[in-house]
């Protein structure tokens, strides 16, 4: 005996319709099939980094020449070198420079650094001064030249960000050489540990900000804030610019 009436399931979230069921099962096959793709069709740059990584994470074997050579001269694999076996175990690791930045700029980021150190010390030494407090004083009333300082700042900051891309550079050499990005709320901690590093980053005037960057921009990208130009050479740059300045211009 069939029920008089039947009553439907309308939890939500359910498909009625055949071909609403149909188009939703076509879309999961599609979504499923690019997935596959996108696994399969790797771009050339993650293929080559995850063969490199195989080939440095891989020990070579005794058909290597090298290896062979070594074995002839006693050496055992998982003993160290010497005579007596206190020397290295595993080979020296490879550390492979994947960006186009050039030596140059190490040696700049540790110039910069060492500025940095010299600005923070004057500071300390300043405060026990009552003539340079003043002076620094009367120095941050000047609404003026702050404001032109800032621009520059940005300005420089922005140029820095641009020229270290162009050269696969991907963090900057201090935090705020690149334009501030805005964050996603974080926890409690994460902003914690934010305020520290901005109160840290605040030492430094706007002004010894300005000339640190603009010293990392010269020395590594050729480039001066207020030519608003990026010159061939050092040699180009020292002959063509007025100096490292805004009033040297």
């Amino acid at each position: 005996m069939k029920p008089l009436f039947s009553v439907k399931d309308v939890r939500p979230g359910l498909v009625f319709k055949q071909s609403t069921k149909r188009q939703f099962q076509l879309e999961e096959q599609h979504r499923s099939a690019n997935e596959k793709m996108r696994k399969l069709n790797k771009p050339v740059k993650v293929l080559e980094a995850e063969k490199r990584e195989e080939g440095l994470s891989t020990a070579i074997t005794s058909q290597n020449k090298g290896f062979a050579m070594l074995q002839k001269m006693g050496y055992n694999p998982g003993k160290g070198l010497g005579k007596t076996g206190e020397g290295r175990v595993e080979p020296v690791a490879v550390e492979l420079k994947v960006d186009r930045a050039g030596l140059g700029r190490e040696a700049a980021v540790k110039d910069i650094l060492q500025r940095k150190m010299t600005m923070l010390q004057n500071r300390i030494a300043s405060q026990s001064n009552s003539t340079s407090v003043t002076e620094f004083r009367n120095r941050k009333k000047d609404e003026a030249v702050q404001k032109l300082v800032h621009a520059d700042l940005r300005k420089s900051q922005r140029m820095c960000k641009v020229l270290d891309e162009e050269k696969s550079i991907l963090e900057p050499a201090e935090p705020w050489f690149w334009p501030e990005i805005i964050k996603e709320p974080t926890s409690d901690e994460e902003e914690e540990e934010d305020k520290e590093a901005e109160e840290k980053e605040e030492l430094l005037e706007p002004g010894e900000q300005l000339e640190l960057i603009t010293a990392y921009l010269r020395q590594v990208h050729f480039y001066c804030s207020w030519c608003a130009t990026k010159f061939e050479d050092d040699q180009d740059l020292t002959s063509s610019c007025p100096g490292a300045t805004r009033d040297d211009h």
